[in-house]
C-alpha cells in the first residue's frame, strides 16, 4: 500500500475566522494579531461614534462655525481691517457713512439713482437719519465711543507737547536742517488711520447696525413688489405684507441685494459633505436642526436663484472661506479615525481651540505639573507647543519654575516665554563660548607631542658628569 504523500509532513494549522492555513502555529499567531489590531481599530471607531461623544464633537464644531461666520459678518458689512479703521473713525468724528447710504439707495431705487456728489451733501443736512441705532447697541456705542475720544484727545495733547518742544530747539537749527533735507530719501506716505485701533465690540456694533438698515431697505423692496402682486390677486391669495421677516433663511438674498464677498459656512452642509456614513449623517443633521439655526444649504439656495448665482460666484473666487471649510473637514475626518487627538486636551478630553491656552486653566494640567517634581509634564508641553523654542532655552525655563507652585507657572509662564527671551538668549550664548574654549583647551593639549622619560640615559649623562668632575681634580 502506497504511503500519502503528505507522510511525515507536518500538517497545516487553520485559522478559525477566515480558513486560511498555515505550515506553523507562529505563523497562525503573526496572523490573528492582525486580526486583533483590526479589531481594536473598529472598537476604536464604535468608540468615536458614541452619541455622546459625538454631541460633543458637534456642539465644539458648531463654536467654531460661529466664530468663523461672525468674521465673515464683520467683512461683509464692515470690511477689512482698514475699512474697520476708517468706520470707527468715522463713528468718533460724526462722519456719514457714503458707503452704506449709497447700498441702501441701490436696493430701493436701482443703480441709476445714486448720485454721489449731492449725497454727502443730503446726508450733511439730515444728521438724524444717521446717528446711531437706539437699539441695545446704541447706549454702549456711545459710552464707548466716548471713553475711547477722551483717550485720544489725552494722545493728541501729548503730542502737540512734543511738538511744540520740538519746534523750540529745531529753531536753532533750521538752517542746517533745510539744507540736509534736501540730500533726504524718498518720504514714506502718511497712513490717516494707522493709530486707530480696532475695538472688536465697536467693530460687531456696527455690523449689526449696518446690518439692521440693510434688511429693513431689502423688506421694503419686498413690500413694494408684494403690494403691486396683491393688487391683481384675489383676497385668499394675496400675500401678508405685516408677516414680512428676512430670517436665517433669507441670508444668501440679503448676500445677493448687498453684493457681499464672503457667504457663511452651514454646519449641515458641511457635515453632509465629510461624514461617508449615512447613519451618523442623519443623526449629525437631526442634532443640529434641534439645537441650532443654521445657514442654508446649498439646495436650500438653490429655491433663489439669482442668489444661488451670486453665491457660487464668490465661492470660486474666495480663499479664506475654502481654507476654513478645508480646516474644519480636517478635524471631522481626524475625529472619526482618532478622535480628535491633534485639538483635545490630554488631561480632561476636552475638545479645544488652542491647547496651548487651554493647558494653563485645566485643572488637571495644573494638579499634574504640581505631582510631577522632574518637570517631564511641563517640559513635553513647551516642546509641542512651542516648537520654535530651542532645547537649551527650554532648560533654562524649566530651572527658572523648578519647585514652583501651578498657579504661579499660570500666571507668569506666557509672560517669561514672551518678553525673556532675549535674556535667555544671552545666557545660551555665554554657555555656548564657554563649552568652544574648554573644547579647544581640550584639542590644543592633545595635540602636543607626549613626554618620554627614559631613565637609562639619565643614569649615562650623571655617570659622564661626575667622570668628568673627577678628572679635574
Amino acid at each position: 500500500m502506497a504511503r500519502d504523500k503528505k507522510f511525515g509532513q507536518r500538517k497545516s494549522v487553520k485559522c478559525s475566522l477566515c480558513g486560511k492555513t498555515f505550515k506553523a502555529t507562529r505563523y497562525l499567531k503573526q496572523h490573528m494579531e492582525v486580526h486583533n489590531n483590526n479589531n481594536n481599530n473598529n472598537n476604536n471607531k464604535n468608540k468615536y461614534n458614541n452619541k455622546n461623544l459625538l454631541k460633543k464633537f458637534i456642539k465644539f464644531i458648531i463654536k467654531i462655525i460661529i466664530i468663523i461666520n461672525e468674521e465673515f459678518d464683520i467683512l461683509n458689512y464692515v470690511g477689512d481691517k482698514r475699512d474697520q479703521k476708517r468706520a470707527i473713525h468715522n463713528l468718533q468724528n460724526k462722519v456719514p457713512d457714503t458707503k452704506l447710504a449709497k447700498t441702501i439707495i441701490l436696493i430701493d431705487e436701482g443703480p441709476d439713482a445714486v448720485d454721489v456728489d449731492n449725497l454727502v451733501d443730503d446726508m450733511a443736512k439730515d444728521k438724524d437719519a444717521f446717528k446711531l441705532c437706539g437699539s441695545q447697541w446704541g447706549s454702549d456705542i456711545d459710552k464707548k465711543v466716548a471713553e475711547y475720544k477722551r483717550i485720544l484727545n489725552v494722545k493728541k495733547a501729548r503730542e502737540e507737547q512734543k511738538k511744540k518742544k520740538e519746534e523750540k530747539e529745531n529753531k536753532k537749527y533750521e538752517n542746517i536742517m533745510k539744507y540736509i533735507s534736501k540730500f533726504g530719501g524718498p518720504q514714506k506716505k502718511s497712513d490717516e488711520y494707522g493709530n486707530i485701533k480696532i475695538k472688536r465690540n465697536i467693530i460687531k456694533s456696527i455690523a449689526e447696525q449696518r446690518k439692521e438698515k440693510i434688511v429693513k431697505a431689502i423688506e421694503n423692496k419686498i413690500r413694494d413688489i408684494a403690494e403691486e402682486e396683491n393688487k391683481n390677486k384675489n383676497e385668499e391669495e394675496k400675500i401678508d405684507i405685516n408677516n414680512i421677516k428676512l430670517g436665517p433663511k433669507e441670508e444668501p438674498m440679503v448676500a445677493y441685494e448687498a453684493d457681499f464677498l464672503c457667504p457663511k459656512i452651514s454646519a449641515r452642509q458641511l457635515f453632509n459633505q465629510t461624514v461617508p456614513d449615512e447613519r451618523i449623517k442623519k443623526f449629525i443633521i437631526n442634532y443640529i436642526n434641534k439645537k441650532y439655526v443654521d445657514y442654508p444649504t446649498d439646495k436650500e439656495i438653490e429655491e433663489y436663484p439669482l442668489a444661488y448665482s451670486h453665491y457660487t460666484k464668490t465661492l470660486s473666487g474666495n480663499g479664506l472661506y475654502k481654507e476654513k471649510f478645508d480646516n474644519l473637514q480636517n478635524k471631522i475626518l481626524e475625529y472619526f479615525e482618532n478622535g480628535g487627538e491633534s485639538f483635545r486636551c490630554e488631561y480632561c478630553n476636552k475638545y479645544v481651540f488652542c491647547k496651548r491656552r487651554h493647558c494653563l486653566h485645566c485643572k488637571n494640567f495644573l494638579k499634574a505639573i504640581e505631582n510631577d517634581p522632574k518637570q517631564l509634564i511641563l517640559k513635553k508641553y513647551l516642546e509641542k507647543n512651542y516648537k520654535k523654542i530651542k532645547i537649551q532655552e527650554i532648560d533654562l525655563i524649566l530651572k527658572h519654575f523648578e519647585g514652583k507652585d501651578p498657579e504661579f507657572i499660570k500666571k507668569n509662564l506666557p509672560n517669561y516665554l514672551k518678553f525673556r527671551r532675549q535674556i535667555r538668549l544671552r545666557l545660551i550664548k555665554k554657555q555656548n563660548k564657554k563649552r568652544e574654549i574648554a573644547e579647544k583647551s581640550g584639542i590644543e593639549i592633545s595635540e602636543l607631542p607626549p613626554i618620554h622619560f627614559n631613565t637609562g640615559l639619565a643614569k649615562k649623562l650623571l655617570k659622564q658628569i661626575t667622570d668628568f668632575d673627577n678628572k679635574k681634580k
